[in-house]
């Protein structure tokens, strides 16, 4: 089992494009640390029914104008520059998605990073969300999947983020420790001694990278405490469902 590392949904398609790779040989884990990822695993970790994800504000507006009559519980939620959209039920705090406010409810998503690269990633059979909280989760979901990895990190505005990489290596970390097939290639050697770097203290390594550091100047320290949880034994493994839109349920695993 191969495993590489894209730092960004463009790096992504470029690398796929270049290596002449099938999709059909890949599974794809969309990581998005701070915060989309870690904010859609908690909302179906906490009853959410399914995540509807949009690029744009007017799409995920539309969609619950459309849809308001045939599903009578849906919360509209996301952010731009960090902040609740205006009118909008949910902000992408992971922190505000209890069972309280989303068990039972399609979650229609839309964030400036999250949202954006997983719409924008080729769509293989096999398209997850990860994050540190459910690295392990993911590790075995692509185990059992059994073709090459391609971890897309959201990255930030269309670059590099390091918060991205930090959570890609936290996956790579449980792959290498569980199965003996595995094969990285450079970016993806690089983002596990990424994380082995700061594994003690997640934490504080998140807070001192500069998508980090700019979540803590605007008010947001306590989310990224949250987003450093690794590999909780609760955390699902979102799953990209084909449909028209596509959605996002919790991929079954068994024990």
């Amino acid at each position: 089992m191969r495993i590489t590392v894209a730092h960004t949904p463009e790096h992504y398609q470029e690398k796929t494009v270049a290596q002449h790779r099938s999709l059909s040989e890949l599974t794809a884990v969309v990581v998005d640390v701070l915060r989309a990822s870690t904010t859609m695993v908690t909302a179906l970790m906490n009853g959410a029914k399914r995540i509807v994800p949009c690029q744009t504000i007017e799409e995920a507006t539309r969609y619950v104008k459309e849809h308001c009559d045939k599903e009578t519980s849906i919360a509209l939620s996301g952010e731009r520059h960090a902040f609740k959209v205006e009118s909008f039920d949910l902000g992408n705090s992971p922190q505000e998605y209890t069972a309280d406010a989303v068990n039972g409810k399609t979650i229609v998503m839309t964030t400036t990073n999250g949202t954006r690269a997983l719409q924008t990633a080729p769509q293989t059979e096999h398209l997850m969300i990860g994050c540190l909280l459910n690295a392990n989760r993911v590790a075995k979901a692509c185990g059992s999947i059994g073709k090459d990895v391609e971890l897309v990190c959201a990255g930030t505005d269309g670059e590099y983020s390091e918060d991205d990489v930090i959570g890609a290596g936290g996956i790579i970390n449980q792959l290498v420790q569980n199965y003996t097939d595995i094969k990285l290639e450079s970016d993806g050697k690089n983002a596990l001694e990424l994380f082995l770097r700061d594994e003690k203290d997640l934490t504080r390594a998140l807070k001192q990278t500069a998508h980090g550091q700019r979540l803590k100047r605007l008010g947001f320290e306590e989310d990224i405490a949250y987003c450093a949880q690794h590999s909780l034994p609760e955390a699902p493994v979102p799953i990209l469902q084909a449909g028209e839109p596509q959605y996002l349920t919790t991929l079954p695993l068994s024990e």
